[in-house]
């Protein structure tokens, strides 16, 4: 059975929610919806492609001001210093992601869906961490 066959049994065997689409790219997508403590939804996609998993919290927060950008970019610089496996960052269009690299190698052959979902917790409690934060330059 694939990794994605695992983590999909997986979500359905605990009935997490989730949307999952397949890409002719070979990318298979999982959309998992998450609320964070301060009660805002942040969505988490779980991208599988042929080399790793991607773990992406989309749409924390929405940056416009170009002042604020900055004081944001000086923000991520100092975060992503302290997190080994998430990054955060800035799309094109002034959203706050924050993303992961795991690379399948290390788990091809021995995939361990709960294991993907400590890396999935672990980034939604650096969402939680980071978000006051975020929301503080965005409010000022």
């Amino acid at each position: 059975m694939s990794e994605v066959e695992q983590f999909k049994e997986f979500l359905d065997g605990d009935e997490i929610f989730y949307k999952h689409d397949e890409f002719d790219d070979g990318r298979s997508v999982f959309r998992i919806p998450q609320k964070l403590k301060t009660g805002g939804i942040v969505d988490m996609l779980v991208i599988f492609d042929e080399d790793d998993i991607k773990l992406l919290i989309m749409k924390i927060g929405t940056v416009e001001d170009p002042e604020k950008k900055a004081m944001c970019y000086e923000l991520f610089n100092d975060l992503n210093h302290s997190y080994k496996y998430y990054k955060l960052y800035l799309d094109s269009d002034g959203d706050v992601m924050i993303d992961c690299d795991i690379a399948i190698d290390v788990c091809r052959g021995k995939f361990y869906p709960k294991t993907l979902m400590a890396y999935i917790g672990s980034a939604f409690k650096v969402a939680n961490e980071v978000y006051p934060k975020i929301m503080k330059i965005l409010w000022t």
